[in-house]
């Protein structure tokens, strides 16, 4: 016995040392060797499971969690992972499985396993392009992302539409078809009882318009919904509770709920995601409507470029040079965090052209006029986006999107799509030259600046 515990902790400290050596193909060998001995105790398995996930060895971590688990049942660790990468593998049945066992090994209050698949509300009305409110009953609703899990399911894509796998409740353990999750909810927070709307929150600007606002479309103007209190963060930000006092929206009909917690609704009126849906108008239709006494009246004039100075990832390094080029054809500059939401709706609604980088501000062009053009600069990781596309076809607005590749490499970044990069600046002046070729008169005749725009302002308006 002595003999063979001592060969378990060599085996485990060599495949240790190995693994911080990142020689992983000779660590792997050890742990299978020491899964080859007999009487492996639940400590060493323990060990050896952790070097085995340590290695991204999926095949071998799930060979040591079911050894442990038929040496200690009751391991609660074991089965966790084994159910996540029962899932990870494509097996979301027997994950499920797995993850009901651990639920029942849980003490109460722990966060509780549960394999879910993301799901339409009302599958039928889906899929001929409805949008519509569903009523759900005895329902959890986690506000980190929003989503809605009942049972065995999730409501996701067509209640919230994030990307469900990065949320805190599941943290990448998703099926490889990206239909299943192992998500873990605690118990939750905070019960409500009475009928409520789900209309979430959202830190970004323009999920915040997009994903959250223009559901209330369907909502807001039927008596069934109306006066039902709204479920929100308890932390809105400034221009969140400035939207909600522009719609008419009282605050005591909010129910504000802490973030990243997980609500138990008795009864939820779910409106369906009305961003980039076949139905986008109706709420582009209705925001507009119920904000037309802060947009501008009669022609629109304006020239406007977006600015981003103020971001911290995602930056236009060449803004600046860009900038000053737009200013001397008569464009006002604005940098949108520097402006309320009223100002914000001004400025987007009385303009006939609009440039901006790619980034949350442009969720405005719901209040922009039908036929402005607009210039959208995009790095070419991020082509993938396509809100605003989606919103200027909506809104019959006509937009250029130049696209660049020309990266700043100074300050690496993991994820392609957070990149800053540098825009074409005689490109941008083409376009422009293109769509309103009068701007550009004066200054070729005399190298004068233009005074065709109307309201024109200095670049750091």
């Amino acid at each position: 016995m002595r003999g063979l515990a001592m060969l378990h902790r060599l085996a485990e400290r060599l495949a240790d040392r190995l693994a911080a050596r990142g020689m992983h193909g000779s660590a792997a060998f050890c742990v299978r060797i020491a899964l080859r001995l007999p009487r492996a105790t639940s400590e060493t398995l323990s060990a050896m499971l952790e070097i085995a996930r340590c290695l991204d060895d999926r095949p071998l971590a799930a060979e040591v969690a079911r050894r442990l688990i038929d040496v200690a049942p009751e391991n609660v660790s074991a089965r966790g992972v084994l159910a996540a990468l029962l899932l990870l593998e494509g097996d979301a049945e027997a994950a499920a499985c797995e993850a009901d066992r651990l639920r029942a090994l849980l003490p109460p209050g722990e966060p509780a396993p549960r394999v879910v698949r993301d799901s339409l509300l009302d599958p039928e009305r889906a899929r001929r392009g409805e949008a519509y409110v569903t009523w759900l009953e005895d329902v959890l609703v986690e506000t980190a992302f929003w989503s809605v899990v009942k049972d065995d399911r999730v409501y996701n894509m067509e209640v919230h539409g994030r990307l469900l796998a990065a949320s805190p409740f599941i943290e990448g353990r998703v099926s490889p078809d990206g239909k299943a999750f192992l998500m873990r909810c605690p118990a939750p927070a905070v019960r409500i009882d009475e009928p409520c709307v789900h209309l979430g929150g959202d830190e970004n600007y323009s999920h915040w318009v997009n994903r959250n606002l223009l559901k209330l479309a369907l909502t807001e103007e039927r008596d069934e919904f109306m006066h039902l209190p709204l479920l929100v963060h308890e932390d809105l930000r400034p221009w969140q509770w400035e939207y909600l006092e522009l719609l008419g929206i009282s605050p005591n009909r909010l129910l504000r709920v802490p973030r990243n917690a997980v609500v138990a609704c008795r009864r939820l009126a779910v409106p369906t995601l009305l961003r980039n849906h076949p139905r986008m108008q109706l709420g582009t239709d209705w925001i507009r409507r119920r904000l037309a006494s802060h947009m501008a009246s009669g022609t629109p004039r304006g020239l406007l470029f977006v600015a981003r100075r103020d971001a911290a990832r995602r930056v236009m390094v060449n803004e600046a040079e860009l900038a000053d080029a737009l200013v001397r054809l008569g464009f006002r500059v604005i940098v949108p965090s520097e402006l309320t939401a009223r100002e914000q709706i001004a400025a987007f609604s009385s303009s006939r052209i609009i440039i901006a980088a790619h980034g949350a501000a442009l969720a405005n062009l719901v209040f922009a006029p039908s036929g402005a053009f607009v210039v959208e600069l995009a790095s070419a990781a991020i082509m993938h986006m396509s809100t605003f596309r989606h919103l200027t076809r909506t809104l019959d607005q006509r937009l250029v999107t130049i696209v660049s590749d020309d990266y700043d490499v100074t300050r690496p970044e993991p994820n392609a799509s957070h990149l800053d990069y540098r825009v074409d600046v005689e490109e941008v002046l083409a376009a422009v030259r293109k769509e309103a070729p009068e701007l550009f008169a004066r200054r070729d005749a005399t190298g004068e600046s233009s005074d065709a725009s109307e309201g024109a302002a200095p670049a750091h308006s």
